[in-house]
């Protein structure tokens, strides 16, 4: 008897789900990707068509309800805002995720723990870009690149970012994801919009430090990518080889002067470090195989 081909469909509609979707086919051709925001037939027809769904950073509703019913297996892949998002559902709702997940994937323990739902066999496995071209540097100089997605200024502190920038007249901040619409000018700050990979990669490599402040995080590609080029990164969560910094003006200025006076003692470090835990270690041929896995 001919084995079934598994199909897997990816659900969602993020930029996770798209660069995910894009790396796993270049291994398997039996994949697809649906809009969570398309239209009713195309779902319908999508799901009739898989055998696995994957839903990454996505939510349960009505048709990944009817995609149970019919008997296709559910996977979910945690990756940061969504946990805070399902906290925030009644019991019953919770119940739901519960009754629906055949198998559950967070990006880190952290993120396992915060979540309000039993998952004592969940993977972890963080979401890496193994196709950034990045050039491991040696030296820092005052170009500095930080992610403020266009609309979520709030979430990411973006004004506390750009007005401590503004004021060292002396450094340039490039930021990706915004168009500076509703945050500060200055001759120092250049806004990119949103931009391709390959120019995200060129930023990576032309700037020496990374700022990353959120209201939450899982494990972003951005802090792995910037590590693994020998960048300095001040973040406002607890990860190895960062240097921690609480949400002020003053804290981001003392961060950013310590960098000069120990970072370029630790690059070779930080490197091996991101290479061994996460560049090795996570690779897409792995990720394919934990979907298959029962």
């Amino acid at each position: 008897m001919k084995k079934q081909t598994v199909k897997i469909l990816i659900w969602g509609n993020d930029y996770n789900s798209r660069f995910v979707f894009k790396n796993l086919l270049k291994l398997y051709s039996y994949i697809d990707m649906i809009d969570i925001s398309d239209i009713f037939i195309f779902k319908l027809k999508a799901i009739l068509n898989c055998n696995v769904i994957y839903v990454i950073s996505g939510k349960m509703g009505f048709f990944l309800i009817l995609a149970k019913f019919i008997k296709k297996r559910i996977i979910f892949h945690w990756v940061g805002t969504d946990v805070i998002k399902f906290n925030k559902l009644s019991k019953f709702r919770k119940f739901i995720y519960l009754l629906i997940i055949n198998k559950h994937i967070f990006v880190s323990k952290n993120l396992q723990n915060e979540l309000e739902l039993k998952t004592n066999k969940a993977v972890i496995f963080p979401i890496i870009d193994l196709n950034t071209k990045l050039d491991i540097k040696n030296s820092i100089d005052k170009k500095i690149l930080t992610y403020i997605p266009q609309g979520r200024e709030d979430f990411f502190y973006g004004s506390t970012i750009v007005s401590t920038i503004i004021d060292l007249k002396t450094f340039k901040l490039n930021v990706i994801g915004n168009n500076g619409e509703y945050l500060k000018k200055s001759n120092n700050i250049k806004y990119w919009g949103w931009i391709d990979d390959k120019k995200v990669s060129d930023l990576i490599n032309a700037c020496s430090i990374y700022i990353r402040f959120t209201k939450h995080d899982g494990i972003p590609k951005l802090v792995i990518n910037n590590l693994y080029a020998g960048n300095a990164v001040i973040y406002n969560h607890k990860f190895l080889y960062t240097y921690y910094c609480d949400i002020s003006k003053k804290k981001l200025i003392n961060s950013i002067k310590e960098i000069y006076q120990i970072h370029i003692l630790q690059i070779n470090k930080q490197v091996l470090f991101i290479k061994n835990m996460y560049i090795d270690k996570y690779t897409y041929k792995k990720l394919l195989g934990v979907l298959f896995e029962k």
